[in-house]
Formats: C-alpha cells, structure tokens, sequence
C-alpha cells in the first residue's frame, strides 16, 4: 500500500480483493488528504453497505465485506462521496 501511495502525492488507494469465497478490502490515504476524509471513514462507509466490518487509521484500513454483488455499485457511490469531500 506505502509503495502505490507514494506513487501519487495525492491519492486514495482502495484494493479488493477474493480469497476462499471472503473479499477483502484495503484502503489508503495520503497524509494530505487525512485533513478530509480517513482511510477509516471510507472503510466503515463501505462495510455498513456492504455488510461487512473493519478497521485501522487514518492512513489506512483494512476489513471484510460479504454482499459481493454490490460492490461495483458502491464503488461508484463512495468515488461520488469522496469527491464531495475533497
């Protein structure tokens, strides 16, 4: 996660990820984008949607969710919700 943070000055970089029928999901946040929204508020957004847990900081979070089909779908929602944060 430090390696693709690092890439961008600025970003927020969320992975997903299925092993043994559970998804993953991780998420980090640049220091500078901290100010705004947390890797944790994101996570905590995600999994209440997704019916899932998590936790972690504000650079980055980690969990699992269990609704699989709706995952694009509120991808697409929490991109629009970040970018009203930002």
């Amino acid at each position: 996660m430090d390696k693709l943070k690092s890439k961008f000055n600025s970003s927020i970089v969320i992975i997903t990820s299925l092993i043994n029928k559970k998804s993953i999901i991780i998420i980090g946040v640049t220091n500078d984008i901290i100010k705004k929204i947390s890797a944790k508020e994101i996570l905590h957004k995600l999994t209440k949607k997704l019916g899932g847990t998590g936790g972690g900081k504000s650079n980055i979070a980690e969990g699992g969710i269990k609704n699989l089909t709706l995952l694009p779908v509120e991808l697409k929602k929490i991109k629009k919700w970040i970018d009203t944060k930002l």
